[in-house]
């Protein structure tokens, strides 16, 4: 920091000189959008998952609906990303709430989300 009299006004000035890095993260992310559902083209997901092809599902939207009909709607998401060619098992964010850096850490085994 330099501290000093402007000349001309008397005014004290301080200047901040700042040294600093750019660091530049680039996330890719790969959307496949459907108004409903798997839509009429599931298969042109596919390509979009890089890595394997461990699938979150994610049902937390099915949380108010009944246990029961919970689970049928988690099933048939399942068995429909199984027959893709994926590895689904669900992801209840329930279990995370209050754990955000336990979260972080835990989805990062997935390459794909079904949400």
């Amino acid at each position: 920091m330099i501290r000093h009299l402007h000349p001309s006004t008397g005014i004290r000035q301080i200047r901040l000189q700042v040294n600093f890095s750019v660091i530049v993260l680039v996330l890719v992310v790969r959307l496949y959008l459907s108004s409903y559902k798997f839509g009429r083209y599931p298969e042109r997901m596919l390509p979009l998952i890089k890595g394997t092809k461990k699938t979150a599902v994610i049902m937390n939207a099915q949380d108010n609906v009944l246990p029961r009909r919970r689970a049928e709607r988690l099933q048939e998401e399942i068995e429909k990303l199984t027959n893709l060619g994926l590895q689904p098992e669900e992801l209840d964010l329930r279990t995370f709430f209050g754990k955000a850096t336990e979260l972080k850490a835990y989805v990062e085994q997935y390459d794909y989300f079904w949400v």
